[in-house]
């Protein structure tokens, strides 16, 4: 079945990045080849370019009681800072203290509660999470954000800013069977206290999640970014069983492609 014929529900997506766009696929070539290990290399560097006497491996992280009360409010949809260095790297001790306070109200979480999760963040860019958990995600060379054209991964290279991330675990609410645009005014509009998320967020979001509660973020949904890439097709994203899949689509109107949030207070 192609992705074209997959519906809302479905598990397991095989993605065709070209399938969404008139463009020829790419030959593949050993500059193609070439630029895939520069971005492996480059995320694999950006990992060890901490210091690791800098790193918190051991250093004491009490947890706040505002963490506790939001593991109360949002149970399993709550990751701890311990469960996010644990599945992705220990934070320095800057990162660390930056992650000490929720800047979410107790009142926020409750009204969020069932359809958004929370998790401290890490500072990486999507190859740095890749290179965190490789199993994780689809290898593909005709990949839009792991080589090929030097201008493909630069949308690729955004790093997670946020210390926290509360992000809805489905689709913007009727965000599916809408255009680009009309996805970007919807959330405007409807849920003006929301904002899009970058690819980077969602990878990270999606990774500990995954491996935390086996829960996958939106899943039997294809997830379209307000990102474009260099050709000017709208990066996206979904699961192809227990892995992400990035990939580059259309701005046409799919039933089973959604717009994803996170809060912003």
């Amino acid at each position: 079945m192609s992705a074209l014929n997959k519906t809302p529900g479905s598990v397991d997506f095989q993605f065709d990045i070209h399938s969404g766009h008139s463009e020829e696929p790419f030959s593949k070539t050993t500059n193609d080849e070439v630029a895939v290990e520069e971005v492996r290399d480059r995320a694999k560097a950006a990992l060890a370019s901490t210091d690791i006497d800098d790193r918190s491996d051991d250093l004491p992280f009490e947890e706040p009681e505002s963490h506790q009360k939001a593991r109360e409010i949002l149970g399993r949809d709550f990751i701890s800072v311990e469960a996010a260095q644990r599945h992705i790297r220990p934070y320095t001790a800057d990162e660390l203290e930056a992650r000490k306070v929720i800047p979410y109200s107790e009142e926020v979480l409750r009204e969020c509660a069932g359809e958004f999760a929370l998790l401290p963040t890490h500072p990486l860019d999507l190859p740095g999470f890749q290179a965190c958990h490789p199993e994780r995600f689809v290898e593909d060379p005709n990949n839009p954000w792991v080589g090929q054209k030097q201008q493909r991964k630069l949308w690729s290279s955004r790093v997670t800013t946020v210390p926290w991330l509360l992000i809805r675990k489905n689709p913007v609410p009727d965000s599916c069977s809408q255009s680009q645009a009309n996805q970007e005014g919807h959330l405007r509009t409807k849920f003006s206290k929301e904002r899009f998320v970058l690819p980077c967020e969602y990878a990270d979001a999606g990774l500990k999640m995954f491996l935390e509660t086996r829960q996958k973020l939106c899943e039997g949904f294809r997830i379209r970014f307000a990102v474009q890439t260099a050709e000017g097709y709208w990066v996206s994203v979904g699961w192809n069983g227990d892995r992400l899949s990035f990939y580059s689509w259309r701005a046409d109107a799919r039933e089973n492609i959604g717009s994803p949030s996170a809060r912003d207070s």
